[in-house]
Formats: structure tokens, sequence, C-alpha cells
């Protein structure tokens, strides 16, 4: 894994720490699944690229579960790490924003 995706921690519960990776090293993660993985790819472009790419008609959405269980969709991804979440499955606002390792259940379906 390259410097550039190095791991943050990230205090949690108490005095317990988790790992948390960026975002972008879920790209390129063969384990990870494809609709996760384009979904990072098209939201992490550039303003421009990305505008272009939906002017083609090309605007993935993902829906993923929350720690709670809780469905949720992703909307947008931050250059610090994380995402956008929101719990209005057809809002374009975040209510919330999240590391990767939050959610599950990664899908294009709510």
């Amino acid at each position: 894994m390259s410097r550039r995706y190095e791991c943050l921690f990230v205090s949690t519960v108490g005095d317990e720490a988790m790992k948390i990776r960026h975002c972008d090293s879920y790209i390129h993660d063969l384990s990870q699944p494809m609709c996760l993985r384009f979904w990072i790819l098209v939201h992490r472009l550039p303003a421009a690229d990305m505008e272009l790419l939906n002017r083609a008609g090309v605007n993935p959405i993902l829906y993923a579960s929350a720690s709670t269980g809780e469905p949720v969709r992703l909307v947008w991804a931050s250059r610090l790490g994380d995402v956008g979440i929101t719990r209005s499955l057809g809002d374009d606002r975040a209510d919330d924003r999240v590391p990767l390792e939050f959610l599950s259940n990664f899908r294009t379906h709510p």
C-alpha cells in the first residue's frame, strides 16, 4: 500500500482505537465490491471530470447499511478519506460523514 493511503487511527468508544483506511485505497482493492470501487472512482474525480461523466449519463448511486443496520445512501467522497451519507435515500445532501469501515452491504439499490 502506498504512503498516500496510510491508515489513520480514530478513537471510537472509550480507549479503543480503530484503524481507518482512506476511501481511495478501496478503488484497487479486488476484495471490495465492484459497485463500491466504481462509485469511489467517480466521486473522487475532480469536479470538471465528474461533470463530464454526469453529462454522459454516468452517475453511479450507491447504498449501504450503517453499523446500526439502517440503510443509507452515499452522496460524496472526501479528500480526507471519509464519505458523506444520508438516511433519506432520495436526498443528495449528507446527514453525516463516516469512514467506510462503519458501512457494509454495499449495493446499487435500496
